[in-house]
């Protein structure tokens, strides 16, 4: 606790707005994901906490990538993707070294199907509280508008994540199912957040 309580006021307090409240709804959606698939206090608590500071890599890019609104050059896409290596020396700078916390750091950008990055980890080979703020993640980016994209609706969310379970292609399939099939009690969450953060 002492730990995470020195990164937050060393580093997490400097990120924008925008980011501290979208990681504060990613904590929210990745909690209820993680009670709806019975995963453990331990872990449940592991994903309190580091889902607040899955992006922390990103404090060491430069803020006019980060802010950008409009499509991002091949350059810097290619820096954007360091940010969960650059996350995980951050924390192990503070002394964290339990490798679940590492991992839901490092690979919360990493896709079923490999795609992903940074080391295009594949199927079980990613961390399952990874998969979990991932899909998270991707749920409430989504759902907010930004200044290069509209917001989505629920019905649009939920069909790009039944798209996805057909397709195989980004979320552990055992997760985008549970959540498929609970999706209702998302609504409400997606929604408010979604309404809060359009004002």
């Amino acid at each position: 606790m002492k730990i995470y309580n020195k990164m937050w006021n060393d580093q997490i307090k400097r990120f924008d707005r925008e980011t501290l409240e979208h990681s504060s709804r990613v904590e929210t959606l990745s909690i209820m994901i993680a009670n709806l698939c019975h995963v453990s206090e331990e872990d449940k608590n592991i994903l309190k906490y580091v889902s607040k500071f899955h992006d922390i890599g990103k404090l060491k890019i430069s803020k006019r990538i980060i802010g950008k609104t409009s499509k991002l050059s091949q350059r810097e896409y290619e820096i954007i993707k360091q940010h969960p290596i650059t996350g995980v020396n951050i924390l192990k700078s503070y002394g964290i070294v339990d490798q679940k916390i590492l991992d839901v750091v490092g690979q919360h950008h990493e896709n079923w199907d490999g795609t992903g990055y940074p080391d295009k980890l594949k199927g079980l080979e990613i961390s399952f509280l990874a998969s979990v703020v991932h899909l998270a993640d991707v749920i409430e980016a989504l759902s907010v508008k930004r200044p290069y994209k509209k917001r989505w609706s629920v019905i649009m969310v939920k069909k790009y994540l039944k798209r996805d379970l057909l397709k195989g292609k980004r979320f552990n399939p055992f997760l985008l199912n549970t959540v498929i099939n609970n999706f209702s009690i998302f609504n409400f969450i997606i929604e408010e957040e979604t309404e809060m953060i359009n004002k």
